[in-house]
């Protein structure tokens, strides 16, 4: 077992021994944190490698069949149909590792069954989490895995597989977070170190002088208002608002989230002209239901439930996918996120969250937001002006489960959201908790309202502001 870290950065070609290395360490160190990250390009980053689900092993009969023999002609031919991309000469050494493997299962007293199910286990392992790093190996950068966690015997087999084949092998079991080290000392210049000084003035929780995206930390109160005080309130700056604060350097921003149902006086055209005036540079506007449906493509659904362990988010293995897309945005904002995808499956604020595998949808869901709301997360100053967003609910047709998880999300993390409902039909309570949206009832029902057309709109709307014909775009 390797005892030096920095052997692991050493190329294939200058190892003594052309192999891999394997190492278990609880030590937290800027050596392990450098191994994570070239895990993260070079290999995989996991903390627990999940039992193949049903659709797994459906696919793997319909390609390599149910039957089982232990021998090295069979291991070497199954092989060959389930990973044709891997090089001759490692996918012959894999399956040398995978029967000796079994063998000394079998010599401590496993039955042809049980062999059966590891094997099954294994070739599942490789291809669905494996085969990534398998491709890399003879490289003269050597593929890594890094483990976080206590490992089963079964994943130290197959760990040991890998490592035998040509992967670098590390386990961390240790407490701590693996986190970057100090990289540069640095050294203020007195004129910085006056700057500093005068912010340090200025720029206090209680003062109400802010700097901009001065604080990354957000936690969110839900006011109680009247229906006219939604007008007054939507364009107001969220530092003005009653229940703001700032403390220990996180804010507390109130935001409206809240059902109008029906028409004021039945009057439409004023009804219309009171929406548009809530369109700014920072709405999102929806306008027809469902914004998201169940059968839209979502690359990360399929691994949501890994994504998940004992009622936590694990947020380094998600940060590690393939398909995570939120990489480019900053760090604070992308553990906002975090913290507000937990606060919504601890709340349970939307039906069927650890009940009925509501969880895996809601990860799935705010994994994979639209790229303007994205782009409203990324300029949403907790001080100044939040980005708000107005739905628009006209017919029968309730918002769908997906849209219940995205406007939960966007409540928690400082959206002001209003339902527009013109009907009065409970269109938007379906998956939410009992009483969860405010409901304010206006004025009377109206039925097969339709959105005026876009020229009306621009009769009100400043008609040099481009962001408008983004807006109604949005949603189509």
């Amino acid at each position: 077992m390797l005892q030096n870290l920095e052997n692991y950065f050493i190329e294939l070609n200058n190892r003594q021994k052309k192999q891999g290395y394997f190492c278990k360490t609880d030590v937290n160190s800027s050596l392990l944190y450098r191994y994570m990250e070239e895990a993260k390009t070079y290999g995989v980053v996991i903390d627990k490698i999940p039992n193949p689900t049903e659709k797994n092993l459906a696919y793997y009969n319909d390609i390599i069949g149910i039957d089982f023999k232990m021998s090295m002609g069979f291991i070497t031919n199954k092989l060959a149909g389930w990973l044709p991309r891997l090089n001759p000469d490692i996918r012959q050494k894999l399956a040398c590792e995978i029967y000796d493997t079994l063998n000394q299962m079998h010599q401590q007293g496993k039955n042809l069954n049980m062999l059966k199910n590891a094997f099954i286990k294994y070739m599942c392992w490789l291809y669905y989490k494996f085969e990534r790093v398998l491709i890399q190996i003879g490289n003269n950068k050597v593929p890594k895995i890094l483990y976080k966690g206590i490992i089963s015997d079964n994943e130290l087999k197959l760990l040991t597989i890998l490592c035998n084949v040509g992967c670098d092998v590390l386990i961390y079991d240790g407490e701590k977070e693996i986190e970057p080290p100090s990289i540069l000392n640095q050294v203020g210049t007195i004129a910085y170190q006056a700057e500093s000084e005068l912010n340090s003035m200025l720029y206090q929780d209680d003062s109400g002088i802010y700097k901009n995206h001065q604080y990354k930390k957000i936690n969110v109160v839900t006011l109680k208002t009247i229906y006219e005080e939604i007008l007054i309130l939507w364009n107001q700056e969220i530092k003005y608002r009653e229940n703001f604060k700032v403390q220990n350097d996180i804010v507390t921003v109130p935001v409206i989230f809240a059902k109008v149902s029906g028409v004021k006086d039945g009057l439409v055209s004023k009804y219309w002209n009171t929406i548009k005036s809530l369109c700014t540079e920072d709405t999102f506007i929806i306008k027809e239901t469902p914004f998201i449906s169940s059968n839209d493509i979502n690359p990360i659904k399929s691994y949501s439930t890994t994504f998940i362990k004992n009622g936590k988010l694990l947020r380094d293995k998600i940060k590690s996918h393939k398909e995570y897309k939120y990489s480019f945005m900053r760090e604070d904002i992308q553990e906002n996120i975090f913290d507000k995808i937990q606060d919504l499956l601890d709340k349970k604020i939307v039906k069927g969250t650890f009940q009925n595998g509501t969880e895996y949808l809601i990860i799935a869901t705010i994994l994979n937001m639209n790229t303007e709301l994205i782009r409203l997360l990324q300029k949403f100053d907790f001080t100044k002006q939040n980005p708000n967003l107005v739905y628009l609910c006209l017919t029968e047709k309730s918002i769908s489960l997906e849209d219940s998880i995205l406007t939960a999300f966007l409540n928690l993390i400082g959206f002001d959201i209003v339902f527009f409902v013109p009907t009065g039909y409970q269109t938007i309570e379906k998956y939410f908790i009992k009483n969860y949206v405010p409901e304010h009832q206006i004025g009377e029902y109206i039925y097969d309202l339709k959105m005026p057309s876009k020229n009306l709109f621009n009769d009100v709307l400043n008609k040099k502001d481009d962001w408008y014909k983004k807006i109604f775009k949005r949603g189509d």
